[in-house]
């Protein structure tokens, strides 16, 4: 559509045409390796879900934890595969008692309830300045449905300490408390439940400290598993018209009778008495 070659510049080509002049000069940039690497692991995730069995991994500094998920048919784990000299993977007791076993590619372990949780330690290296670092590492989860690979990247360094240095550190923490405390404010919470088919109840303020505390904040909470009921919920989670406390409604669906138990909560600060 645009002549590079034509008499017209570009730019009056593109007003002619009413095209943006940016869509004119774009170059698409070809997808890096990277990029192309993450997009394969997508669809193998996608895949396996596909099959109905799913990964949930948490990845922190120090330690990696899977959770192996699998829908309705029965499925296995048919081997874990890393580096053991960046990580450590053990899988709980079959019988939930015993002591944890090793994950490794031997492994087959059927996944007997819905979801299976495996534990990974990473283990420290020594730079050459003598710090502690967590080299990027990968894991490979073989099942009888497919295999994920789980890339874990590089953490931080954690430069060593001396004690006179974490010394300095508490002082600094110390005059920051001192601060905050000659601010001379303080806070409280007050709480009540209510119990019925539509419970309603307020979270009031002390009546003897409302001229030197305000409401600052609150919320709801329910009756948690397993006394939750079958789609009960908040109805109601605001603070009260004069500010005094906090409201909270909830309701149970008709026709299904039972109880449920609500409570409300109302935070409130002011200055500490002298």
């Amino acid at each position: 559509m645009i002549d590079r070659d034509h008499d017209l510049s570009i730019v009056r080509q593109a007003k002619v045409l009413k095209l943006a002049r940016s869509t004119v000069y774009y170059e698409p940039r070809p997808v890096s390796a990277e990029d192309l690497a993450l997009m394969r692991r997508l669809d193998t995730c996608i895949g396996l879900a596909a099959r109905d069995i799913y990964f949930s991994p948490v990845i922190g500094k120090t330690k990696v934890v899977i959770d192996i998920k699998r829908g309705s048919e029965d499925a296995s784990v048919t081997g874990v595969s890393y580096d053991s000299a960046l990580l450590s993977c053990r899988f709980p007791a079959e019988d939930g008692k015993g002591p944890s076993v090793v994950a490794d590619k031997d492994t087959n372990r059927p996944l007997k309830t819905v979801y299976l949780p495996m534990g990974c330690d990473r283990i420290a290296q020594n730079d050459p300045s003598g710090a502690k670092i967590y080299p990027a590492a990968e894991l490979t989860l073989t099942t009888s449905r497919g295999s994920l690979l789980v890339p874990i990247a590089a953490d931080a360094s954690m430069p060593l300490q001396y004690a006179s240095d974490i010394a300095e550190k508490i002082k600094s923490l110390e005059s920051r408390a001192n601060e905050l405390d000659a601010r001379q404010m303080s806070c409280d919470v007050v709480q009540k439940a209510e119990t019925g088919h539509y419970p309603q109840v307020d979270a009031v303020i002390p009546a003897d400290v409302r001229k030197t505390m305000v409401l600052t904040g609150g919320g709801c909470t329910m009756n948690k598993y397993p006394q939750l009921p079958h789609n009960g919920t908040v109805l109601e989670n605001r603070p009260l018209d004069d500010r005094s406390g906090w409201h909270c409604a909830a309701g149970d669906p008709p026709n299904i009778p039972l109880n449920i138990t609500v409570t409300s909560y109302a935070i409130y600060c002011g200055n500490k008495k002298k």
